[in-house]
């Protein structure tokens, strides 16, 4: 079935999003211990940190609070669809109503990220509508979020495998029934991407 534009721009409007400075505290010892790159823990807390903000539950304070099944939703809100991202500085979360929306997937990429001519043989695609490469880039990162809970293929699953319109529609190539929506706006400097794949469309 396919939605209206005023139906697809309600969805995205039920979204709860969150996008935050990367944390410079001090980051919890449950958290750091699971990564031996101080980096990758700071960037792992922030997204946390975020999700909580975009949670707004008075029940969910703290890192302990959260826990991300298949990147998904929450062991503790399987109502939730959820996905988290992070870059150098921002970090991003976004939750939506699994009544609503079956899978979710955020991606933040900084505007003056340095885009080599060399990667874009790895996702660039003819049937493709959308001409900025780290545009392209950073809806299909969201995409590919949305899609990988669903995915039952044995072939992995790349993000050569989707096609991206610039109706604000993307699908696989392969397997047109696992299709969404997206949306791509500018953050603080970022590109902000949103994956949404409804259950109308599967």
């Amino acid at each position: 079935m396919t939605l209206s534009q005023q139906e697809i721009s309600n969805l995205f409007k039920s979204l709860k999003i969150e996008v935050i400075p990367s944390f410079e505290g001090e980051v919890p010892e449950e958290v750091s211990i699971r990564y031996p790159s101080s980096k990758r823990v700071r960037d792992h807390y922030t997204s946390r940190l975020a999700l909580i903000k975009a949670l707004k539950m008075p029940e969910v304070q703290s890192y302990s609070d959260i826990e991300i099944l298949n990147h998904h939703h929450l062991v503790k809100f399987p109502e939730l669809a959820v996905s988290v991202t992070h870059t150098n500085s921002l970090a991003g979360a976004v939750v939506a109503d699994r009544s609503l929306i079956e899978s979710i997937g955020v991606d933040l990429e900084a505007v003056d990220r340095d885009f080599k001519p060399g990667i874009l043989k790895f996702f660039l695609r003819p049937e493709d509508e959308i001409e900025a490469p780290l545009q392209l880039w950073c809806i299909k990162e969201a995409a590919f979020k949305a899609i990988s809970p669903l995915y039952k293929e044995e072939k992995q699953l790349v993000l050569k495998d989707i096609i991206v319109k610039s109706d604000g529609s993307f699908h696989l190539d392969s397997l047109d029934t696992i299709c969404g929506y997206y949306k791509l706006e500018k953050v603080q400097g970022h590109y902000l991407a949103l994956a949404i794949i409804v259950r109308t469309s599967l």
